[in-house]
């Protein structure tokens, strides 16, 4: 079975944001996830970032 869980960036200083507004915790994958159901949008600050073609980067740039 695919894992469609939308998964979220959120730093761990605003996991309680997060998760106030819904978001859950993946133990599994090590990340945030937004349930089904949710609206996706009140998550948007911590969106995965993309490219123009839409897709995920495969390098992310560090500072």
């Amino acid at each position: 079975m695919k894992d469609n869980k939308f998964y979220i960036n959120c730093p761990y200083e605003e996991k309680d944001l997060a998760k106030a507004l819904g978001a859950k915790w993946d133990n599994d994958a090590r990340k945030w996830y937004v349930p089904e159901g949710l609206d996706k949008n009140r998550f948007k600050r911590w969106r995965p970032k993309t490219n123009a073609q839409g897709k995920k980067p495969h390098l992310w740039v560090v500072k």
